[in-house]
């Protein structure tokens, strides 16, 4: 019996489940069902199924998402998965096609994902548009060389009410970072649930804002694990889940705020912006240690549509091939031509000034990837003119961002 690619049911969502667990080696939990369901999207889900079972797994989670200059529907690509018994036989290929088609039925010009493994995505059109830092800062080196006054004041607040009053702030970071995604309802009551079998150890989340004239201008979510060495002396880490700011007195003040808590030892931010502030702002640079890593990778499903709707550092018009071997259909000539109001872009027939796979157009599309690195790289291709033309007008004026993992 031929496989089958098709959504699930609710009372499918446990097969699914454990399919997408054996693949990556994780418990199943049964008790973590009911709240999956909350988040899960029935409609966007898809299974390969042989007979009755379901042997394959990709999903979606429905995002808005800021890309330079606005913000547009994005397809969360996620639980994507083949069991370990049905491997090498074309049902991940299968998935990301009809998944593809999907994304493009909705009218979905851009899907994104993290990914497990970096050689995988590739090959379906996914290029890397992002980076991510991991910080560790021992505590005894957290120190700034201009500390700030803070003008604003500190408050503890419970989860109920951080589900109350943070989604605008957090909302607000999607117009000014590329990647970062609005964070709906359902995913905040997942983080106010805080589930003990994500911990790693740590307690329970604290959240503090930093308030000016009883207005939020950011706030830090973290948690702490508290030990201590033979000699009685305090080892405890501190773990920074979410540090967001709307200007810079909050960033400096929340960052001093978590430099100041007792007994700890080590700091780590997981998730941070590869261009991040706090490096420039240290008084030992050296004591700060970034291990920067792959962040989001961009899939252009509509190149008019993703084209059009992003906004461009300098004036320009450029004539681009775009080589989409996945979904040929794709393929041709476009003619983009835009700035920092508006943009169009067009498919025409006109001799191409430069070429780019559409996983390299993936690549550049939130501006953390230039256009000259990958033409350095023999990536892309063209005209020396055209392809400094695009390198310019690509290039986003902070560093793609997404601290969310989905």
């Amino acid at each position: 019996m031929p496989l089958k690619i098709r959504t699930i049911a609710p009372d499918e969502l446990e097969a699914f489940s454990r399919c997408q667990n054996m693949a990556f080696g994780n418990e199943f939990y049964v008790d973590s069902l009911e709240h999956r369901a909350e988040l899960f999207e029935f409609d966007r889900n898809l299974a390969a199924v042989d007979g009755a079972n379901i042997v394959g797994t990709a999903g979606i989670f429905s995002f808005e998402m800021g890309v330079p200059g606005g913000v547009l529907p994005t397809a969360g690509v996620t639980m994507v998965s083949v069991k370990p018994t049905h491997r090498r036989r074309g049902i991940l290929t299968a998935l990301m096609a009809a998944q593809l088609e999907q994304v493009s039925e909705r009218g979905e010009s851009i899907a994104a994902l993290w990914t497990s493994e970096a050689s995988i995505y590739g090959r379906f059109g996914y290029g890397q548009a992002s980076e991510e830092t991991l910080i560790t800062i021992p505590r005894v080196h957290a120190r700034v060389e201009r500390p700030v006054s803070p003008q604003g004041t500190f408050r503890h607040i419970d989860g109920e009410e951080a589900a109350r009053i943070l989604p605008a702030v957090w909302d607000a970071m999607a117009e000014r970072h590329a990647g970062f995604m609005k964070r709906p309802l359902a995913w905040w009551k997942r983080v106010v649930r805080d589930s003990p079998q994500h911990r790693e150890g740590f307690t329970s989340n604290f959240f503090v804002t930093y308030e000016v004239g009883g207005a939020i201008h950011g706030y830090v979510r973290y948690r702490t694990k508290g030990s201590w060495d033979a000699h009685d002396l305090p080892t405890g880490k501190v773990k920074v889940e979410e540090l967001i700011s709307l200007d810079g007195e909050a960033y400096s003040a929340l960052w001093q705020y978590v430099f100041g808590l007792d007994l700890v030892d080590t700091i780590t931010a997981p998730f941070r912006r590869s261009d991040e502030p706090l490096y420039h702002q240290f008084a030992d640079s050296r004591r700060m240690l970034r291990d920067i890593r792959d962040g989001l990778w961009i899939r252009v499903v509509d190149v008019e549509a993703a084209l059009a709707g992003r906004r461009y550092s300098t004036e320009g018009r450029l004539a681009i091939q775009v080589t989409d071997s996945f979904r040929p259909a794709a393929s041709g000539t476009y003619v983009l031509e835009g700035g920092p109001d508006e943009a169009s872009c067009q498919r025409s027939s006109v001799p191409a000034e430069v070429s780019m796979s559409i996983a390299d157009l993936g690549a550049v599309y939130l501006g953390g990837t230039r256009v000259a690195t990958l033409a350095e790289a023999g990536r892309i291709t063209g005209e020396r003119k055209a392809v400094a033309t695009a390198d310019l007008m690509f290039q986003s004026s902070a560093a793609p961002w997404c601290p969310m993992m989905f």
